[in-house]
């Protein structure tokens, strides 16, 4: 007598397999027209579907893959016919279709314990929820699993051996729990993380985007969602790339963190901006980079010796704050300062490299007693120049330029106009208030081929000429 399970021909299994794809649509929508939830929440039992005369029984899979494919035994003439039957899912979806798969888009998939599901197929879903248990392992190169929603309650790793995932656009990523880190593991040569407008949440812990140099691609803009206490690692080691076009914003009280690899912006698109609050970025190692426009609305923090590298510009129209010590690596393109962005040296802090400074705002040292030197080069456009405390240093090359521009330095404070043996052009109007000094030592101080001309409107004993030429 043939097992209850036996599947006695091939048109059989073809006749499931096109009753399964006809009745898809009501299988995975149940009452009220949301989608059906299927939870990875049991171990594939592996029983027998198929016996066939003088040959061992064929057994559904008894395996983590996500897809559950199996070649059958056809009806028992060795014909080979692909179906599945996904036994680690609750409920078991019908004959042939895997939750997500191309006949199964739009369902909901919880991942918990057996963990790890080895996801060996590309699913599209409206959402995936990984619990404290559960997680995805085992991806292929070409590998991606696309959602709307995405949350994970707790901390571990989504991949492993590449591949990634898509948030739809318009999506969001949440990590709702766990105290430690949730990681993307490595992404070389694969899909990593991508999404468009999307909204990245962190609740607790630290969310890490994938490592790797195809890490992030996160374009048109987004929001990352930051509680206090919590932070959003954009490049989690040096050989990270991350990319972010588009409008980013902040919310919370927690960190976004750039310490290591490549934040590259405006590669896909001509611009992109930043506008996160109070100390929610911090940068403190890595390289920003692109060859676009980025501009700057609310607060960069800076510390350590972090680089701004590529041949875009970084315009700021909010505040850059640079720690005590911390130096800024510049290499080509340009920092513009415009008339309502402040860059602050909160202490003996500077910046070095090739980079062009343009000054049209308020530039500031507010803090220690050293020298904070700027070795790019310098341009003032009538902007503000303030010393609080020590020395700021320009003059380090031979473009700086200086028109109209007004000067607060403090008493006991100096600005150093000219440190080194270079040639600084001024124009204009040059102001001064404050009691402090604006001093000229070195090199030529030249007015002209700013305005044709230069005023010189300090008081007292403020303006101090003990060496070089002026001219």
């Amino acid at each position: 007598m043939k097992n209850p399970l036996t599947i006695s021909n091939r048109n059989t299994i073809l006749k499931t397999l096109t009753w399964s794809c006809a009745v898809i649509a009501a299988h995975l929508l149940s009452t009220n027209g949301s989608a059906q939830t299927y939870t990875w929440d049991q171990q594939a039992d592996g029983r027998v579907y198929l016996t066939c005369p003088n040959s061992a029984p064929d057994h559904w899979p008894s395996n983590s893959l996500w897809s559950q494919s199996v070649a059958t035994n056809g009806n028992c003439d060795g014909s080979a016919i692909v179906i599945s039957a996904p036994s680690n899912f609750n409920p078991a979806p019908p004959i042939g279709v895997y939750p997500g798969g191309p006949e199964a888009v739009g369902v909901d998939v919880v991942l918990g314990a057996p963990a790890n599901t080895v996801c060996d197929v590309i699913v599209t879903l409206n959402s995936l929820t990984i619990k404290t248990n559960g997680g995805v392992i085992g991806f292929g190169g070409n590998v991606n699993v696309t959602a709307n929603t995405f949350d994970f309650q707790g901390d571990g790793n989504f991949g492993g051996g590449g591949g990634g995932i898509t948030i739809a656009s318009g999506g969001t990523l949440v990590k709702s729990g766990g105290t430690g880190t949730f990681d993307f593991g490595s992404s070389y040569g694969a899909t990593g993380l991508k999404g468009t407008a999307a909204t990245i949440v962190v609740k607790s812990g630290t969310l890490s985007f994938p490592a790797g140099n195809n890490g992030t691609h996160l374009t048109g803009g987004g929001t990352f969602v930051v509680s206090n206490n919590a932070v959003l690692n954009l490049a989690p080691d040096n050989a990270t790339g991350t990319y972010l076009d588009g409008n980013f914003i902040g919310v919370g009280t927690g960190t976004v963190l750039l310490n290591a690899g490549i934040l590259s912006c405006s590669v896909y698109s001509p611009s992109s901006s930043f506008n996160f609050p109070g100390t929610m970025f911090q940068w403190t190692g890595g390289q920003l980079a692109g060859g676009g426009l980025v501009t700057n609305y609310g607060t960069i923090n800076i510390s350590n010796n972090p680089a701004f590298v590529g041949n875009g510009q970084l315009v700021n129209r909010g505040l850059i704050k640079l720690a005590d010590g911390s130096t800024l690596y510049t290499s080509a393109g340009t920092i513009a300062n415009l008339t309502d962005g402040t860059i602050n040296l909160l202490g003996d802090a500077g910046l070095t490299g090739t980079t062009t400074i343009q000054n049209q705002g308020l530039f500031k040292k507010s803090a220690g007693t050293g020298i904070s030197q700027v070795f790019p080069t310098f341009q003032n456009y009538g902007g503000t120049v303030e010393v609080d405390s020590g020395t700021l240093a320009v003059g380090l090359t031979r473009n700086d330029s200086i028109s109209n521009a007004t000067f607060i330095v403090h008493n006991g404070a100096t600005f150093d106009l000219s440190i080194s043996n270079n040639n600084t052009i001024i124009g204009g109007v040059l102001t001064g208030s404050g009691g402090g000094t604006v001093f000229m030592n070195n090199g030529m101080v030249t007015c002209y081929n700013v305005n044709g001309s230069a005023t010189l409107d300090f008081p007292g004993a403020m303006f101090q000429w003990a060496g070089g030429g002026l001219g």
